[in-house]
């Protein structure tokens, strides 16, 4: 067994089982809508990153509060309307 096997193996996460321990870390594409609603091409993004075989991918840069808006397209996560998106 090599020191990496454990890679490809399921982990539970929160109740949550994923494939593999391989993790896409968060990068900053600026994919979101004017106002930072998630699009298609985001969802497709991290689609694209699963296809390729990550356990696990995390979203770039969200604004938590109104003063973290601070580049546009940049993801929201600071009010109840943009939780539909982000969980699609």
């Amino acid at each position: 067994m090599s020191r990496f096997s454990m890679v490809f193996t399921p982990f539970k996460l929160k109740g949550v089982t994923l494939s593999n321990r391989v993790v896409n870390p968060p990068f900053v594409v600026n994919y979101a809508t004017e106002k930072g609603f998630v699009t298609e091409r985001l969802i497709s993004y991290h689609r694209n990153i699963a296809r390729g075989g990550a356990g696990f991918s995390i979203i770039g840069a969200s604004a938590v509060s109104v003063n973290g808006f601070i580049m546009s397209n940049m993801t929201r996560i600071n009010h109840d309307e943009y939780i539909p998106g982000l969980r699609d």
